[in-house]
């Protein structure tokens, strides 16, 4: 009897020790619901198997970064009952091939799961009704998603960077997917959607609003080189057409009103952009680092350029902007270093921060007798620019403005703050008259 009553007590004692061990891994704070919330892991386990109680109180929450950067992690059991997957909760966990995901969960939030690069499949629990803003961001070894039925919106980036993503099947119950989740998939090769969607289609290679009359996310691996948008689409979304290499050609119907950021951006082999007539505005990035870009065709109602709109467009030789521009942001141009010429439109009044810098190629600009100021950089590193004049009316100068323009020689009216510019800046110059 006494045997049995020391087995009993050091059995108690090893079962408390391990409770107070497994305790320690977590960081845990109370709910208002007399429940607990995971705030913090610090374990090292590769396979692990959360609890579903600590410290007496259900586990009904992964905190936001609660497991950040765990790269130990291989294989995690989620506990039944836990409703709630946080913020980043397993961002950076680099080395995570499978979890577990309990029925219980109604909410994963954004970048849940992000850069889970060896992440091999997922299943969504079924009250989960959101695939949120790059929630799997980065895991590239995701290959095929199957989205259930109950899952109403599917956020930005959802998907972005997932590298091996072959295949997506989308449910009648998505209403609404934010710009594009899909972007920077190359081998992405389809997306599957009912007949029967209410709204959604895909046709010849593109994923489309029907309803909104929004074009949201080009299939990259469709090897097409020419492609046409379809005759009634209004808005091309944010990053529709990201990393299509194949493309040489985007035909743009004058029914598209607007084009988001990036809409066109790292389209490697694009040589040709014409854009609609009804377009007013060019956002930022939408054409950046097009590297075979030629020829863009600016339309006559264009009212402004974004910023690092044709950034390192290295193939754009000459380019003409019309006169109804009155607005071209920072980098607009930056590092088109094969441009030999660029006519900047008369009603322009700023030359913002580096426009023109790094086009290397550069020997003809005219500055435009409205503008009154230049800010900084705005033709650093135009090594073959040899002549520029400023115009009377420039009265506000930034820094480094021809910084490693090492062959130019600046026209100057006398008694203006263009000629005491170039005195201050030690800039070779020379007088109009």
């Amino acid at each position: 009897m006494r045997k049995q009553t020391v087995f009993l007590a050091i059995l108690a004692l090893l079962l408390t020790l391990s409770a107070g061990a497994l305790a320690a891994q977590y960081q845990t704070k109370a709910l208002p619901n007399g429940t607990v919330e995971i705030t913090k892991y610090s374990g090292k386990e590769t396979k692990l198997e959360v609890p579903a109680k600590i410290g007496g109180k259900a586990v009904s929450s992964i905190g936001e970064e609660a497991f950040y950067d765990c790269d130990g992690l291989i294989t995690v059991i989620l506990p039944d009952g836990l409703e709630k997957i946080g913020k980043g909760a397993f961002l950076g966990c680099e080395n995570l091939e499978r979890i577990r995901i309990p029925s219980s969960v109604s909410y994963i939030g954004d970048k849940a799961f992000r850069h889970c690069k060896n992440l091999k499949r997922f299943s969504f629990p079924a009250k989960e009704k959101s695939v949120r803003q790059e929630v799997f961001a980065y895991c590239s070894s995701l290959k095929e998603i199957v989205i259930p039925e109950g899952v109403q919106t599917i956020g930005y980036d959802a998907f972005y960077g997932c590298t091996h993503l072959t295949r997506v099947a989308l449910p009648d119950s998505v209403e609404y997917l934010g710009l594009n989740p899909f972007a920077s998939c190359p081998v992405l090769a389809e997306i599957t959607v009912s007949p029967a969607h209410p709204s959604l289609e895909v046709k010849d290679g593109a994923l489309l609003d029907k309803t909104a009359r929004r074009l949201i996310s080009y299939l990259p691996s469709t090897g097409i080189q020419v492609y046409k948008v379809p005759e009634g689409t209004e808005e091309i979304v944010e990053k529709a057409f990201y990393s299509c290499k194949d493309l040489t050609e985007i035909i743009i119907p004058d029914s598209v009103r607007k084009i988001g950021r990036y809409a066109f951006s790292s389209c490697e082999g694009l040589i040709k952009l014409d854009l609609p007539a009804a377009l007013e505005s060019i956002p930022g990035d939408m054409a950046s680092y097009c590297y075979a870009l030629e020829t863009v065709s600016f339309p006559d109602g264009i009212r402004s350029i974004g910023g690092s709109s044709f950034h390192n467009c290295k193939a754009l030789k000459r380019v003409f902007i019309p006169d109804c521009v009155t607005k071209i942001e920072s980098s607009a141009f930056h590092s088109c270093t094969g441009m030999t010429e660029i006519r900047l439109p008369k009603g322009i009044q700023k030359l913002e921060n580096s426009i023109l810098s790094n086009c290397q190629s550069l020997v003809s600009v005219v500055i435009p007798d409205s503008v009154t100021e230049m800010s900084h950089e705005v033709f650093r590193g135009c090594v073959s620019l040899e002549t520029l004049a400023i115009p009377p009316n420039v009265e506000k100068f930034g820094k480094n403005i021809f910084q490693k323009c090492t062959n130019l020689t600046v026209s100057v009216c006398r008694g203006t703050p263009a000629e005491e510019y170039c005195k201050k800046n030690n800039i070779s110059f020379a007088y109009a008259d």
